[in-house]
């Protein structure tokens, strides 16, 4: 089958160039390459919002979008009406500037990519714990200090991003994302890290590195399928770190630097 790809082109001008709404954007030409696909790619063009009007307009444009990618823009706010898009199975919004998301994200039961990093976020809407087919989910480099115990909820996660995102503690409830096959908890200020990431049996990557952890819980050096686990920038010292390479299998690679 050949690829489609559902594009939205806008004609900014060079030079001088101001923000534009979804509405400007949406008039420019729309390509239509793969329909069955249901992607709409506005990343890239000064958005600083998304209203509850372009949420409207998106809703009833007949594109049953799937996939709407909202990254590299200037978003600020991201109208409540996002939950007309019912249809939505990936949601881009990274590098942006929100500070919040609105408890009406909870409603996209579809959702399975959900990528917010590298915004202003200060927490999380409750209703974002009741997506229970989310398989992404990337909030990296967003201050939002804490993961509230309901992430347990959240079990078809493969990928769990929460690098720099000011963490001091992480719950325990961490221990029910069986499915998981990467986390990130990197560049935190996690002092202790639970058993429970020791339940994660499908762990292929652990990111514990630049948190002030004094020791590794000896459950997580017997992950059956751990591969990669980043340890560099904590209060470990040389004779823990020796002993940590020690009780690892050959498989797992153990990475110290800084």
């Amino acid at each position: 089958m050949k690829r489609i790809v559902l594009v939205l082109l806008a004609a900014f001008l060079h030079g001088g160039m101001q923000a534009r709404s979804l509405r400007d954007v949406m008039q420019g030409d729309l390509e239509l390459y793969e329909p069955e696909r249901k992607i709409l790619d506005l990343s890239g063009r000064g958005l600083t919002a998304i209203t509850e009007e372009e949420c409207k307009l998106l809703a009833t444009s007949r594109l049953n979008l799937e996939k709407l990618v909202l990254s590299n823009n200037q978003i600020r706010w991201l109208s409540p009406a996002i939950s007309r898009l019912s249809s939505l199975k990936k949601l881009f919004l990274g590098n942006n500037q929100l500070k919040g998301l609105p408890k009406e994200i909870g409603s996209l039961r579809g959702l399975e990519i959900l990528m917010v990093h590298n915004n202003q976020l200060r927490g999380l809407p409750p209703g974002l714990y009741g997506l229970t087919k989310l398989r992404w989910l990337f909030l990296s480099n967003n201050p939002v200090r804490w993961i509230s115990r309901e992430i347990g909820n959240l079990k078809e996660l493969t990928s769990l991003q929460l690098r720099g995102t000011q963490l001091q503690k992480v719950p325990g409830e961490i221990g029910q994302l069986t499915k998981l096959i990467s986390l990130d908890l990197g560049k935190n200020q996690i002092r202790s890290i639970t058993d429970n990431v020791g339940q994660l049996r499908e762990l292929v990557a652990l990111h514990l590195d630049h948190n002030q952890l004094e020791e590794i819980p000896p459950p997580i050096l017997q992950l059956p399928k751990l591969k990669l686990l980043y340890i560099g920038g904590n209060n470990l010292s040389r004779v823990q770190v020796a002993a940590i390479r020690e009780g690892l299998p050959q498989r797992v690679e153990l990475v110290t630097g800084r």
